[in-house]
C-alpha cells in the first residue's frame, strides 16, 4: 500500500525511493513452525501487521522515462502472471451444528488452517476475503465456492481494511432455501469440509452420499394401553435412528461423517418435534384422534400403521363443482365463483391443502388427484372464468361475467360438472324415454327427458328446442341444459308433430318420417300397430294395378285400376291420401270399386261416411247403383234423417253434404266410420273454415 502511502501524503519521497517492510506478529505456539514461503489470506482480530516506511541510500536522480513506456510498463506489470508457489495455507468449510435440534438452517463457515513444519495443521481461523470477496484466493474452485456461499444469508465475520474503509465480505453464511442441496456436495467433493460441534469443539470430516434420499416414516404401534407415536429414517432396507441425525434442512441430512439427500418436503415440524421430546404415546381410546391429525397434513405422510389402525388408499375421480353468485358488491357485476371437487359424497374446497378426503368409518381414505383438479382450474380459465388477486401458486379467488355464464354452463355441464348459479343447479340430460302408441290414423310419441332425476314431458323439451332456448325450468330450483346436438337430432320431431294431450301427434302418412326420425334412438319402445306399418313399408315395393273385387259390375280402364291401387296402397298402410285428376275420367268409379272391396274387411257396423257438395249427391247414388248394387247407401241430406248414430247399422256407406256434416258433426264425431272420404276436397283447403274444422272431428 505504499502508493496509497504517498497518495495520502505520509511520504514526499518518490516511490521508486521506498521500501516496504511487513511485520506480522504470529500466535507464540504458531510462531516456530510458520514456514516463510507461506502464503496468508487474512488474519483474525488478534493479530497485527505495521508498514515500516526507510529510505534507500540515494544513487542519483535518474532520467524521466517517456510517458508510453510508462503506460505500457504499468500494463506489462498488470497482466504478466504470477509464478505459482507452493501453498502452506489451507482453505477449509466448516459445517456449524445447530444449538438445538428445532434450527432448521446451518452455517458454513470459511476458515483458513496452515501447515506447521511438522506437517500438522493450525488451529483454523476465520477468513477475511478482500476486494470482490472471491478474488485473492488462488485455487478457481474456492473462488467459485465462496463466490457461491455468498448466495446465503451474512452472519457477521470479519472484514479487511483498505484505504477507504471496510472492503472485506462475511466469512460465515447461514444456508437456507435449497443452498444446502446444491451446496454441500461441492463443498464435500473439496475433501475440505468438516461438521463441527455446538460451541465449538473437534472437527469431523464430512462427505457425500450420492445414493437414493432418505426417508421419513411415521410408525405408530400398539403397546399396552397406548399407541406409541415415533419417527424413523428410511433408506431401501437400511434404517436410522432420528438420534443419529446431527443436521437435517432442506432436503440434506448430515449425519456424524456423511451428508445425504434427504426427502422432507412435509415432515419438518414432526421431526423436530419427535427429535425434541422423543416418541409420543397416545391412548388407544383416542386412535379416532391420532389418526385425523396424521391425515391432516399438507402433503402425504408415510406412514407404517399398527393393524388396527390401518386403512384402505383408494382412488376416486373427483367431480368438479363450481357455484355462482353475485358478488355482491354495487360496483361489481361479476359473479363470484367458489370451486370445489366431489368425491364420492364429499366437497373439498379448491384451497383445502389436504392431501386426502378421510372415511374413517369405512376404513378408507380416498386420495386426491392434484392433477385432475389443476386440470379442471385451468378448464375455467379457459371459459372466461379470471382469477383476481392471483399470487405465484396461481391461486387467487374466481369470477365471472353474467354474459358468459351460459356458454360456460352449457360446456361444463355437457363435460360432467355441477354448475349452480344463483342457487339454481344446472342439469344434464341423462336419459331419453320415447315410446309410439298407435290411435286410428295417427301415431302418438310419448316420453320424457331425464335430468338427474327431475323428468320434463318430450314435448315440453322439443318446443323450448324450437324456440331456439338452451335451458328449460325442472321446478325445485333446478334448470336443464339443452345440448346443441339435440337441436339436430330431435328438432324435426317437434317440427312434424303436433302436440296433443302430452304426446306429439303424427298421421299415419307420416309413418315412414316418424320411423327415419326415431331410427337413431336404439331403446324406443312401439306398439303392434306402428311395428306392421314398419315392416309394411320396409317391404313395399311399388304400386301396381289392381282388379276390382268380386260385386263390381263394369270394366275398369288402365288408369282407373292403377288408381285402385294407389287407393289399395293407402290402406294397405292405413294412410290418408288423395286421388287427383282431370274431371269426368271416373275418380267416384274407383273409389266405389274399392269400398266394395272394403265390405268384407271392414269392422261390422262401421260404414264409412261421404261427403259431398250438394250438386253430387245425385251422381253418387246413381253410380253407386250402377256399379256397386250390392252396397248399402244411406242418405244422410234430408230433413228426415236418422238423429241417432245406431241408425247406420247395417249400412255400408253414409252419404252427406258439407252443409249437414256442420250442422250434425256433434252427433257424428262419436261415431268409428271406416273411411271418411271427402269429394270436391278443395272445400276444406282453408283450415280455418266452419267445414274444416268439422271434418278434422271426424273418426275415420
Amino acid at each position: 500500500n505504499a502508493r496509497g502511502w504517498q497518495a495520502r501524503g505520509k511520504g514526499s519521497a518518490p516511490l521508486d525511493d521506498w521500501a516496504l517492510k511487513l511485520d506480522v506478529d504470529l500466535d507464540e505456539e504458531d510462531e516456530d513452525d510458520f514456514e516463510e514461503d507461506g502464503q496468508d489470506f487474512g488474519e483474525d482480530r488478534h493479530r497485527t501487521g505495521r508498514v515500516t516506511p526507510f529510505r534507500t541510500p540515494a544513487v542519483g536522480p535518474s532520467p524521466r522515462r517517456p510517458a508510453w513506456r510508462e503506460r505500457l510498463a504499468g500494463l506489462d506489470r498488470a497482466e504478466a502472471p504470477r509464478p505459482p508457489r507452493p501453498s502452506v495455507v489451507q482453505i477449509i468449510f466448516v459445517l456449524e451444528r445447530p444449538e438445538t435440534d428445532s434450527e432448521a438452517d446451518f452455517t458454513i463457515s470459511v476458515e483458513q488452517r496452515q501447515q506447521t513444519k511438522k506437517g500438522d495443521w493450525t488451529r483454523p481461523k476465520a477468513v477475511r476475503l478482500l476486494g470482490d470477496g472471491a478474488a485473492p484466493l488462488p485455487d478457481s474452485s474456492d473462488r467459485e465456492l465462496t463466490a457461491l456461499l455468498q448466495g446465503g444469508r451474512r452472519e457477521g465475520g470479519w472484514g479487511a481494511y483498505g484505504p477507504y474503509g471496510p472492503t472485506g465480505v462475511p466469512s460465515r453464511y447461514r444456508l437456507t432455501g435449497d443452498l444446502p442441496r446444491l451446496l454441500l456436495p461441492r463443498l464435500c467433493a473439496t475433501g475440505r469440509c468438516f461438521v463441527r460441534g455446538p460451541s465449538g469443539g473437534e472437527m469431523t470430516p464430512l462427505a457425500w452420499d450420492e445414493g437414493e434420499p432418505w426417508q421419513f416414516w411415521l410408525a405408530v404401534e400398539g403397546r399396552g394401553s397406548d399407541y406409541v407415536l415415533e419417527g424413523q429414517l428410511r433408506r431401501g432396507a437400511d434404517r436410522k435412528a432420528l438420534s443419529e441425525l446431527l443436521v437435517l434442512t432442506h432436503g440434506v441430512a448430515v449425519f456424524s461423517d456423511v451428508a445425504a439427500p434427504f426427502d422432507t418436503s412435509w415432515a419438518s415440524r414432526w421431526i423436530a418435534d419427535l427429535r425434541r421430546h422423543g416418541a409420543l404415546p397416545v391412548p388407544r381410546a383416542h386412535a379416532t384422534e391420532l389418526l385425523q391429525a396424521l391425515l391432516r397434513v399438507r402433503e402425504k405422510p408415510r406412514l407404517d400403521l399398527d393393524p388396527d389402525l390401518a386403512f384402505a388408499e383408494v382412488q376416486v375421480a373427483p367431480v368438479p363443482e363450481v357455484r355462482l353468485m353475485p358478488s355482491g358488491q354495487h360496483w361489481n357485476e361479476r359473479l363470484a365463483c367458489a370451486l370445489t371437487f366431489a368425491y364420492d359424497d364429499v366437497s373439498v374446497p379448491e384451497e383445502d391443502e389436504g392431501w386426502c378426503v378421510p372415511r374413517l368409518q369405512e376404513r378408507r381414505v380416498i386420495l386426491r388427484d392434484r392433477a385432475a383438479e389443476s386440470a379442471a382450474a385451468a378448464r375455467l380459465v379457459a371459459l372466461s372464468f379470471r382469477r383476481i388477486g392471483t399470487s405465484l401458486d396461481g391461486r387467487g379467488r374466481l369470477e365471472l361475467s353474467p354474459r358468459h355464464l351460459g356458454a360456460a354452463a352449457r360446456v361444463l355441464v355437457a363435460e360432467g360438472w355441477r354448475v349452480e348459479a344463483e342457487g339454481k343447479l344446472y342439469r344434464s340430460p341423462k336419459s331419453v324415454r320415447v315410446e309410439v302408441v298407435s290411435g286410428i290414423d295417427w301415431f302418438d310419441v310419448r316420453g320424457a327427458v331425464d335430468f338427474e332425476g327431475a323428468s320434463l314431458p318430450l314435448p315440453d323439451v322439443l318446443a323450448a328446442l324450437r324456440r331456439g332456448e338452451s335451458v328449460v325450468s325442472l321446478g325445485d330450483g333446478k334448470i336443464g341444459m339443452l345440448p346443441e346436438e339435440w337441436l339436430k337430432k330431435y328438432g324435426l320431431l317437434g317440427a312434424f308433430g303436433s302436440p296433443k294431450d302430452g304426446a306429439l301427434r303424427f298421421r299415419r302418412s307420416q309413418a315412414g318420417l316418424l320411423d327415419a326420425l326415431l331410427a337413431s334412438e336404439p331403446d324406443v319402445q312401439v306398439d303392434a300397430g306402428f311395428v306392421k306399418a314398419r315392416r309394411g313399408l320396409a317391404a313395399f315395393d311399388g304400386v301396381r294395378p289392381v282388379q276390382p273385387a268380386p260385386g263390381f259390375v263394369g270394366r275398369l280402364r288402365e288408369y282407373q285400376r292403377e288408381g285402385l291401387g294407389w287407393l289399395r296402397f293407402l290402406e294397405r298402410f292405413g294412410f290418408g291420401g288423395c286421388l287427383a285428376d282431370d274431371m269426368g275420367l271416373g275418380k267416384t268409379v274407383q273409389v266405389l270399386a274399392m269400398l266394395q272391396g272394403r265390405r268384407k274387411g271392414r269392422k261390422a257396423g262401421a260404414p264409412s261416411l261421404v261427403v259431398v257438395p250438394r250438386s253430387l249427391v245425385f251422381n253418387w247414388k246413381d253410380e253407386a247403383a250402377r256399379f256397386v248394387p250390392s252396397l248399402k247407401i244411406l242418405d244422410y241430406t234430408s230433413p228426415a234423417r236418422p238423429r241417432e248414430p245406431e241408425a247406420f247399422r247395417g249400412f255400408d256407406v253414409v252419404l252427406t253434404t258439407y252443409g249437414t256434416l256442420r250442422r250434425d258433426v256433434l252427433r257424428l264425431r262419436d261415431v268409428a266410420f271406416d273411411y271418411v272420404i271427402l269429394d270436391e276436397a278443395q272445400a276444406v283447403k282453408n283450415s280455418g273454415t266452419e267445414s274444416a274444422k268439422a271434418v278434422r272431428l271426424l273418426r275415420g
